[in-house]
């Protein structure tokens, strides 16, 4: 079941990304805060559930944040930028971190 909502995150991510929506420039002063919260819940979706998936979906949510930034620059109105790629592994290290931190205090 956790694979499934990484999967579908995944899509909205890529979807997201890659597709002009006029929303998105509606919502500019919040962007750092979008890729943050988006990315968190990937990041946190990819250290649950199978164990044996999560050196692969490690991989996964480590080369999107950078595949999207490409993307988008061959995409009209829209343009890649590091400080959204800094607010998405931001993101995707905390969401790993809450999880983890969880875990060790769930032992203790």
């Amino acid at each position: 079941m956790i694979n499934i909502f990484f999967i579908m995150n995944l899509f909205i991510i890529f979807f997201i990304s890659t597709v002009y929506i006029d929303l998105v420039y509606k919502l500019y002063h919040y962007d750092s805060y979008i890729h943050f919260i988006m990315y968190f819940i990937i990041g946190f979706l990819s250290v649950i559930g199978d164990k044996r998936a999560i050196s692969f979906k490690l991989f996964i949510v480590l080369i999107i944040p950078i595949i999207t930034e490409f993307i988008q620059k061959y995409i009209d109105k829209r343009r890649p930028d590091p400080i959204d790629m800094y607010f998405d592994y931001l993101g995707l290290a905390i969401g790993m971190i809450t999880v983890l931190l969880y875990r060790y205090v769930k032992k203790t």
